[in-house]
């Protein structure tokens, strides 16, 4: 009686263990990538306008080759304070690191996410696991030195606690949101509110949390 309880709980765990693993595994072979592939597609941007943004000392308006470049400042900001601790000469490398990072906290929000909805450890893992391991985000778009991975990380994280503070009636999880939309904003582009107002609405409508909402 005891050993048919324990056995499916043993498996569980040595399950979620090995989920977990392959995840840590998926997030460390981005440092591979770091240093060991050429500048790809697009990836000299951000780069290179942190380090203008930074030798002339245009702090909130990044430029490009004198100009103007109409776009959010944060991933520059996060790019030339990694650069200053590495070497300017590793501004790829810092850039690559950034959306690396950020690629990987999604996967762990993803895992997050999943657990506290459904309440079972071995679905948190496996949904993360999923997340990382998607050939695109693994193979390409999860750690090239675009704003895209960045983005992503604070959409989701905006999109998943405006999500959960509506299920379970929680207003700090509100403003948590509200900061994470905040830095999307700061990090890329205003379609973050759509992602984020969509997937609130949808939230609020299942749940009828039209008072609370409000």
């Amino acid at each position: 009686m005891l050993s048919a309880i324990r056995v499916p709980d043993l498996m569980t765990a040595t399950n979620t263990r090995n989920y977990w693993l392959l995840f840590a595994l998926a997030a460390a072979s981005f440092v591979f990538t770091l240093s060991n592939v050429q500048y790809t597609g697009e990836e000299a941007v951000y780069p290179l306008m942190s380090y203008e943004m930074w030798y002339h000392g245009h702090l909130l308006t990044p430029v490009m080759y004198g100009q103007d470049y109409w776009r959010p400042p944060l991933d520059n900001w996060l790019i030339t304070m990694v650069s200053m601790l590495i070497g300017w000469s590793h501004m790829l490398v810092a850039a690559r690191l950034i959306a690396a990072l950020a690629t990987v906290g999604s996967g762990l929000l993803v895992g997050w996410f999943a657990g506290r909805v459904w309440k079972e450890r071995r679905l948190a893992a496996f949904a993360a696991l999923v997340y990382i391991t998607l050939g695109d985000v693994l193979f390409y778009d999860g750690w090239l030195a675009y704003s895209d991975p960045l983005f992503a990380f604070f959409c989701l994280a905006a999109m998943l606690l405006g999500w959960l503070a509506v299920m379970e009636r929680r207003v700090g999880f509100f403003a948590v949101a509200v900061l994470a939309l905040s830095c999307a904003f700061l990090t890329k582009a205003l379609t973050v509110y759509v992602f984020y107002g969509v997937a609130v609405l949808v939230v609020t409508y299942q749940t009828r949390g039209w008072r609370f909402l409000f």
